[in-house]
């Protein structure tokens, strides 16, 4: 449910995907007491990805792992299709590997790597 809650807000306030850390708290401040160490965590010159956090959120959240997964087709289905599309398909796994290599401090692949 928390996921849901988190797809309205994005829909609704920040059509961007990168934020600066006063958007990013704006964004996120509902669900983080505290949205700083995450921010600090995901930033790239200056600012977060909200996909990258979306995900890292998802993955180390509680629930059942069919939630997550709806909760990041929902997310990710940018047209609203009911399909994930090949951009869409993308977006989801580039900001995936990318978010979850900076959460974990592993290196990040490149591109070309993926």
């Amino acid at each position: 449910q928390n996921h849901l809650m988190l797809l309205a807000v994005l829909e609704f306030s920040h059509p961007a995907t990168l934020l600066n850390f006063e958007q990013f708290d704006d964004v996120f401040s509902n669900e983080l007491n505290n949205t700083r160490p995450l921010f600090d965590m995901l930033v790239e010159n200056g600012k977060a990805d909200i996909y990258q956090a979306i995900i890292g959120m998802t993955v180390f959240s509680a629930g059942h792992f069919d939630h997550k997964i709806k909760a990041m087709f929902a997310i990710f289905d940018l047209d609203e299709t009911g399909e994930m599309n090949r951009s869409e398909l993308s977006t989801f796994i580039k900001s995936g590997i990318f978010g979850l290599c900076k959460l974990c401090e592993m290196p990040r692949p490149s591109f070309s790597g993926i």
